[in-house]
């Protein structure tokens, strides 16, 4: 059969997708080839403290920090020591190239018969969007950050399938996109809003097919919705089976941190003198907590043993009273210490302190040890983070970048033809995207780039989705045919 023949196939009397083979195998080879190289470079995987910690809890089975235990399930899943961490990250890598790859494929087989040279052109476009520097660094690091990322990619790339294939695969690959998006969901608090406007993909593919009554396509979307909460109960259930969580580390953790960071911004950028506050202040104080506050990073504040114990002693009750004072006495220094905490975590100025990149097994490196790991760099590691230095100059390295290019490649899919059914799932991804980048304007306690990593694998999946299935040029302010 040739590979450059034009594949098609129907479901009922409606054409499904049609469109070249060759640019899905182009694709397919790619993710592969991508996917052998990053386990090469970066085996078993970049350890920080954050993920030392969810190491040591796979370990133990026990939960040790306030993160989310799923990861450390996963490490636990994966096997002890570094060779799970090294299955985990490889996972990452193979999957995530995979979820860019079918992006593409689901694209391409649902573009129009065009022009040897514009296929080649779209698929030139799309192979330097896959074989994005960032995401050949970050599916190397072992961070829960990450491995969300994997999962939501791997979910939007099954709902993307289930838009263009035939009936029966459709109702499987939106099955699958159900239960990876369940797991996404528990991986890193975003998940929780990010999922269910994410499922409304997979539903779109089930219910959405030609012939199918009202009433199947309403069944149809209730058994991925009911996929979707059975993958969280089974998930839920076997993480709780695999780490203990202690009741220590609860949510408020977390809470009482971001309420310190807004307290001591809020006291910082406000205008009002001292004693005029609605919290106890005063000018020795305000000094300690201005010479170390940073947009970039409220850890800073910890470097000041005056501001730890002033944030530390009225407990979780006491910060929260202080919190809400502050906000309704002074919500023009909260606005202005919110903004330029989002503007940092977009990286306006720079990535800076924003831990653009990190190589090596680093944490605590006693306990790591006596799982076998060897903490310092291995011969790669060190050409990886040289060559990354360069890099994070690059607007690739600049999230506002890509939340300029989500926007531009909205406005590209909804004005240009597209296959209905793809071009309709294209939209609860670019809502849940855009989700993840507001999710961070009241939330955001440091600029790690880490944070807004999945929404550079978001992204590039629906600039995937136009480059191969756009028919013409986008109809702004004209009226298409």
């Amino acid at each position: 059969m040739d590979p450059t023949a034009s594949a098609s196939w129907r479901d009922g009397h409606d054409v499904v997708a049609e469109g070249p083979r060759w640019p899905a195998m182009v694709m397919i080879l790619l993710a592969a080839v991508l996917s052998a190289v990053a386990i090469w470079l970066h085996y078993p995987g970049h350890i920080s403290m954050d993920s030392s910690m969810q190491v040591i809890e796979a370990s133990t089975g026990r939960s040790e920090t306030w993160n989310p235990p799923h990861t450390s399930a996963l490490l636990r899943w994966f096997g002890p020591g570094p060779a799970g961490v090294g299955r985990l990250m490889a996972f990452n890598a193979i999957c995530t190239y995979l979820a860019l790859a079918l992006s593409a494929v689901a694209a391409f087989r649902a573009g129009p018969l065009r022009s040897p040279r514009s296929i080649v052109m779209r698929a030139a476009a799309a192979i330097l969007v896959i074989a994005n520097p960032v995401i050949g660094i970050y599916v190397g690091i072992v961070w829960k950050d990450v491995v969300f990322a994997t999962f939501l990619a791997a979910g939007v790339a099954a709902g993307l399938m289930s838009c263009v294939a035939a009936r029966r695969p459709a109702i499987a690959w939106a099955v699958a996109s159900a239960l990876l998006l369940a797991f996404a969901m528990r991986v890193r608090q975003q998940g929780i809003f990010m999922a269910p406007v994410l499922l409304v993909l997979p539903m779109l593919g089930a219910a959405s097919l030609r012939g199918l009554s009202r009433s199947r396509a309403a069944a149809a979307a209730l058994s991925i919705v009911l996929a979707f909460g059975a993958g969280l109960v089974v998930f839920d259930a076997a993480v709780a089976r695999t780490i203990h969580q202690d009741d220590r580390f609860g949510s408020q953790v977390g809470f009482n941190g971001l309420m310190q960071y807004d307290i001591a911004g809020m006291v910082a950028r406000s205008q009002t003198p001292s004693d005029r506050l609605p919290i106890a202040m005063n000018d020795e104080l305000r000094a300690q907590v201005r010479s170390v506050y940073s947009a970039d990073r409220g850890d800073f504040l910890w470097y000041s043993p005056a501001v730890t114990q002033w944030l530390s002693l009225p407990g979780y009750g006491g910060v929260r009273k202080m919190w809400w004072a502050m906000v309704r006495a002074e919500p023009k220094a909260y606005a202005a210490h919110r903004l330029a905490v989002f503007r940092s975590i977009l990286d306006v100025d720079g990535v800076k302190a924003c831990l653009p990149v990190h190589v090596g097994i680093d944490g605590d490196n006693a306990r790591l040890s006596r799982l076998g790991f060897v903490p310092g760099l291995d011969r790669y590691d060190q050409s990886i983070y040289d060559a990354s230095r360069g890099l994070v100059y690059w607007p690739i390295f600049r999230h506002f970048a890509y939340a300029i290019a989500l926007v531009l490649v909205t406005l590209l899919i909804l004005f240009s033809p597209m296959h209905a059914r793809l071009k309709r799932g294209t939209v609860p991804v670019a809502i849940g995207t855009a989700l993840l980048y507001a999710s961070y304007l009241p939330t955001s306690i440091a600029c790690d780039f880490r944070y807004l990593y999945p929404a550079v694998c978001l992204v590039s999946m629906l600039w995937l989705v136009w480059l191969g299935a756009a028919r013409g040029r986008p109809a702004f302010g004209r009226r298409r045919p």
